[in-house]
């Protein structure tokens, strides 16, 4: 526990933290793009549906 607070003490807990918001700062954007790719992909395919219905 005392190394553990030392290391935080050193700032190497912010530079942790900074890790985990990169990480996020990078997934982030590539998740929200794969989430509308699904959902602009789902659209077409109702889109297909209905024009064959027709």
């Amino acid at each position: 526990l005392d190394n553990y607070t030392q290391l935080c003490l050193d700032g190497t807990c912010k530079k942790k933290h900074n890790v985990i918001l990169l990480v996020l700062s990078i997934c982030a954007p590539t998740l929200f793009i794969f989430i509308l790719g699904i959902i602009l992909a789902s659209i077409l395919q109702r889109k297909n549906n209905m024009r064959r219905n027709q």
